[in-house]
């Protein structure tokens, strides 16, 4: 008599759809507002030679948004935020005009990285591959 053991691995990964942030006012918005449209996540610092970039990105948001959603993802993982959330949005609104959304500031990289971003980094959240966010 032959016996044969077969395993099985199931991976279940999470949906992007799923996961959600918190804004510098505190509320969480969930991925799945976006479902439809395309999402462009920013990780952004006001200390950064790119946040002079931030009235491009609001461009592109005016431009296409009715198919394209913005959203910056403030951190210091770089050495580059000194400002608060609260201090990040009013930067970003009054000296570069966004009106995009801006997630309150929480690591992208690191044991502390928040949910979108381990999301984007690990293939075991989001099954596709690993990596990483590098600075300037």
């Amino acid at each position: 008599m032959n016996h044969f053991i077969i395993s099985t691995l199931l991976f279940f990964y999470t949906s992007f759809y799923s996961l959600s942030f918190s804004t510098t006012d505190g509320k969480t918005i969930s991925m799945e507002t976006f479902r439809g449209k395309k999402i462009l996540l920013v990780n952004i610092a006001t200390g950064s030679g790119y946040a002079k970039q931030l009235g491009e990105l609001e461009q592109l948001q005016q431009r296409f948004k009715d198919s394209l959603v913005v959203i910056a993802f403030p951190s210091n993982s770089f050495g580059k935020e000194v400002r608060s959330s609260e201090q990040i949005e009013t930067f970003c609104r009054n000296t570069h005009g966004v009106s995009f959304l801006i997630a309150k500031a929480n690591p992208v990289t690191g044991a502390q990285v928040q949910g979108v971003y381990k999301w984007l980094t690990s293939q075991s959240e989001s099954g596709v591959m690993d990596g990483s966010v590098i600075g300037d």
